[in-house]
């Protein structure tokens, strides 16, 4: 009998930003790795331009309906010892992160993540305050980290929230639920508002003339999913929760996202693997750099150890193998021309 043979090994970069990034460099800078990544891959229509959905399919959980984010986000948030027994936890969750929201000209406005800029005594004692209108509707606020805070429903309300980064911006009256039972939770989404608004803390900030944290948005419902054997990734490295939590959920060797590189040049590192790339805006060119010495790395093993390189943006799919590597004869471009045509044209 001959020996088993090991799976082929494929690397994923999720690059939640790329698109973002490519406008924003300077076009005279050249990023050799990357463009010829890029130039010389297959180009393929995104898995979705909601990079969660990408996320959830990488990992093996491909849902054609709205993500249930909030279970598997609060599975990556916990302690390691309290994994288990939200594993066993049947309830439906919901997101309610603190949020801004600001009138415009003609609508009311959501800004999210402003309560990042606050120290954790600021953070904690809104989450309090919220946590106080809630217990009046007979619910209870589970504030695990300082910006992501949860609700647990025994049940569905019924409809589904949108997500903060579809309503960014946009007319909240346009995107509000309007089906049966979403009355109480504008009901109750107004009590909070109003609390929070009274807090002392908020008046600190409108006198500061600073950004209030003066609502929550709730989002991302659903029971935590069972888990699958859909994915042959064996290692994730993320600071995303989301990410995390899906890690955790299937069983996934998960690690922060910190050394890629030595990651990738460990000689026991075996087994597919996924790289979750994020970056603030004003932090592009060190994540370039960071992405241009893991290519520098993963394309010397393209064909020997790693069968194939994914890389995933908002946009597109890219997929390199090693033969599609040696096709030397095609140019490494600028990095904004391999944007210019459509996804699956080029063959």
């Amino acid at each position: 009998m001959s020996p088993p043979t090991s799976k082929p090994i494929k690397i994923i970069l999720l690059i939640e930003s790329l698109d973002h990034w490519v406008q924003a460099l300077d076009p005279a800078t050249r990023w050799p790795m990357l463009e010829r990544t890029l130039g010389r891959a297959r180009r393929l229509p995104a898995i979705s331009a909601d990079m969660d959905r990408c996320r959830f399919h990488c990992a093996g959980l491909s849902h054609t309906m709205a993500l249930p984010t909030a279970s598997i986000r609060r599975l990556g948030d916990l302690a390691d010892d309290q994994v288990e027994a939200a594993r066993n936890d049947h309830r439906y969750w919901l997101a309610a992160d603190p949020v801004t929201l600001k009138a415009g000209l003609k609508s009311l406005l959501l800004i999210p993540d402003g309560i990042g800029r606050l120290n954790d005594e600021v953070a904690w004692a809104l989450a309090e305050a919220t946590a106080e209108a809630l217990a009046e509707e007979g619910l209870e606020l589970e504030a695990l980290r300082t910006g992501r805070w949860y609700v647990a429903l025994e049940t569905s309300p019924g409809f589904d929230f949108v997500p903060p980064h579809e309503v960014t911006g946009a007319d909240l009256a346009e995107v509000l639920p309007d089906q049966p039972g979403a009355a109480r939770w504008r009901r109750i989404a107004n009590n909070i508002q109003m609390t929070l608004h009274a807090h002392p803390a908020n008046e600190r900030l409108r006198a500061a003339g600073q950004a209030e944290i003066n609502s929550v948005w709730f989002w991302g419902g659903g029971q935590l999913p069972a888990a699958t054997q859909q994915t042959d990734i064996r290692r994730s490295y993320s600071s995303d929760p989301v990410m995390q939590g899906l890690s955790r959920l299937q069983g996934i060797e998960c690690h922060d996202g910190g050394n890629w590189i030595e990651a990738l040049a460990r000689s026991d590192v075996a087994g597919s693997s996924l790289f979750d790339v994020q970056t603030q805006i004003g932090d592009v060119g060190r994540e370039m750099h960071r992405i241009e010495a893991l290519l520098a790395v993963i394309l010397p093993r393209l064909g020997r150890d790693v069968a194939r390189l994914e890389i995933h943006s908002p946009s597109s799919c890219w997929q390199l193998t090693g033969p599609r590597l040696k096709q030397f004869w095609k140019r490494d471009r600028p990095l904004g021309e391999n944007f210019h045509e459509r996804p699956g044209a080029a063959p």
